[in-house]
């Protein structure tokens, strides 16, 4: 394998697990919206326990992910902060305008 079929495979298992954690995501914060309010049959339900579960499951992705988009967004916000504070630095002048001085 080449070195670009590698990094393409990496993508390609890039979007697969993100897919995935999507969907766990999604059913598990559906599954828990759509059994809050059901008729619980005491100490043993197993409806009470999918909902334990699925509530752990998106604590556990939450603790992994939110300091993964952290270590993103930091560098990131900072790039886009000096790109601002340049831009509003820089004045406009005739030669960044393009102004012919003909006169």
């Amino acid at each position: 394998m080449s070195h670009h079929d590698i990094k393409k495979m990496k993508k390609i298992m890039s979007c697969i697990i993100g897919i995935v954690i999507l969907f766990i995501v999604m059913f598990s914060a559906f599954y828990i919206s759509h059994e809050i309010e059901h008729e619980c049959t005491g100490e043993d339900c197993p409806v009470c326990a999918c909902i334990a579960q699925c509530e752990n499951t998106l604590h556990q992705i939450c603790e992994f992910i939110i300091p993964q988009i952290v270590t993103i967004l930091i560098p990131l916000i900072s790039i886009m902060s000096v790109n601002i504070f340049i831009n509003i630095l820089v004045f406009e002048t005739p030669v960044s305008k393009k102004v012919r001085l003909d006169h």
